[in-house]
């Protein structure tokens, strides 16, 4: 690995991984969690939960030498975390109503058309979000800059 963590040739990436995926098998183990379940293991946090996290930043480290570029819509995402975070949150609860209403056999045409509901209001409630909230921002601050300016009598 070189100094940003990147593994670099995939021999190294291979032992990483393998080390990881050594670790959630072998914390599973002493904690007596199935291997299958992460999510009992996500809170409290444990070291099979961190382990198993591991694999995932691995890959994506190993990964970005092969990608130079940023997506944008990512990178928007990333900057309004919190109003995704929100949103995330009212999706998944829609999801959860909505899971039950709809009738079909098929399981993975099921999770396709939640998935999408989940998306969908995801970005919907967290554009919302951001939106509104510069708004607010930009009348709060016209708002300050009269009462500093003496325009606005506050007796």
């Amino acid at each position: 690995m070189n100094g940003g963590g990147k593994t670099t040739k995939f021999r190294e990436f291979f032992l990483a991984i393998a080390v990881a995926v050594i670790g959630t098998v072998f914390w599973s183990y002493l904690q007596n969690l199935p291997l299958h379940d992460l999510q009992s293991a996500k809170f409290p946090p444990t070291m099979k939960y961190g382990c198993a996290s591991m694999l995932v930043i691995i890959v994506v480290k190993y990964l970005e030498k092969y990608k130079n570029t940023y997506n944008k819509f990512l990178v928007h995402i990333g900057k309004n975390a919190i109003y995704y975070y929100f949103g995330q949150g009212i999706g998944s609860s829609l999801c959860y109503i909505w899971a039950d209403k709809i009738q079909l056999h098929n399981w993975f045409i099921k999770w396709v058309i939640i998935f999408g509901i989940n998306v969908l209001t995801t970005v919907c409630v967290a554009e919302f979000l951001s939106i509104s909230y510069k708004m607010i921002e930009k009348r709060i601050n016209g708002v300050i800059k009269l009462i500093v300016k003496g325009k606005v009598n506050l007796k």
